[in-house]
């Protein structure tokens, strides 16, 4: 009888333990929309969320507008709610959040086999400069010092790359730089979204090619002149052309693929100043 009310008051102890972080937790009270009706939507696909195979979207920019209210008297927007792991999509389900399930596209090229991937930049005075090596489209991932070019993979075949380039090649992923201990940190990127206001026929444009950027391979044009309405909208409120957001490096051209901007592309030995 004696070993049985010890486990009693283990077994006691224990719910009560759970029933206290229960309450003091993340409990979700309720998911609202709270919007002022003043303030305008931008019309662009946001995503709130990703897992390996697909991207969480709500039809317009207004993810900050989704308070989840907890119990313990703390608030949220559904997107860092989500972030951090304290509401699930289950959870939308269940408030009546509507969003849209996107999948992810694969890439035909399959990944090499990785052999290693060797840190060489140990024990070389280098700038004490963060270098940005890779970009998703939620997150910047970032060295402490700028060292990409001597983090090599090495494959079975014999080849090599660094790792910019690996990744940007989808040789290898960030789950590889963390099975081989390269570290790396990563910061949310600024983007809220990007939005071509002529789409809507409101707003005229001149039927001529306009270039609006170049990088070392390729030219990018638009189909008309519209550079100046094609708007990158950032989490701070503000906002920027395409043409000089790509210029300070704000964006890049795999954002304009995510946001279904429209351009085209042309090798730079075909194009003739």
């Amino acid at each position: 009888m004696r070993t049985l009310s010890v486990v009693t008051a283990i077994l006691l102890l224990f719910c009560l333990l759970s029933c206290s972080d229960a309450t003091s937790g993340y409990e979700i009270l309720s998911i609202k929309y709270e919007k002022d009706p003043n303030v305008d939507i931008r019309p662009a696909l946001e995503v709130i969320y990703e897992d390996d195979n697909y991207y969480y979207c709500l039809g317009n920019l207004e993810s900050e507008y989704y308070i989840v209210t907890y119990k313990n008297g703390e608030k949220q927007n559904i997107k860092e709610a989500l972030a951090v792991g304290h509401i699930t999509l289950t959870d939308l389900n269940t408030h009546g959040v509507s969003y849209i399930k996107e999948e992810k596209s694969v890439e035909n090229t399959p990944k090499k086999d990785i052999k290693n991937i060797t840190d060489n930049s140990r024990g070389l005075e280098l700038s004490d400069v963060e270098e940005i090596f890779y970009e998703d489209h939620n997150r910047k991932y970032i060295f402490g010092n700028p060292i990409s070019e001597y983090i090599i993979v090495e494959y079975s075949d014999g080849s090599t790359e660094n790792v910019r380039d690996a990744l940007k090649n989808s040789n290898i992923s960030l789950a590889d730089l963390n099975f081989y201990g390269i570290s790396y940190f990563s910061e949310p990127k600024h983007i809220k979204g990007i939005v071509d206001l002529t789409e809507n026929g409101e707003i005229p444009t001149a039927d001529a090619l306009e270039g609006f950027y170049r990088d070392d391979k390729y030219y990018y044009s638009f189909p008309s002149i519209k550079s100046e309405y094609v708007t990158v909208y950032y989490n701070d409120g503000t906002e920027q052309n395409v043409k000089d957001a790509l210029e300070e490096g704000k964006i890049l051209i795999s954002d304009l693929d995510y946001f279904s901007i429209g351009y085209y592309r042309e090798p730079l030995e075909n194009f003739m100043e």
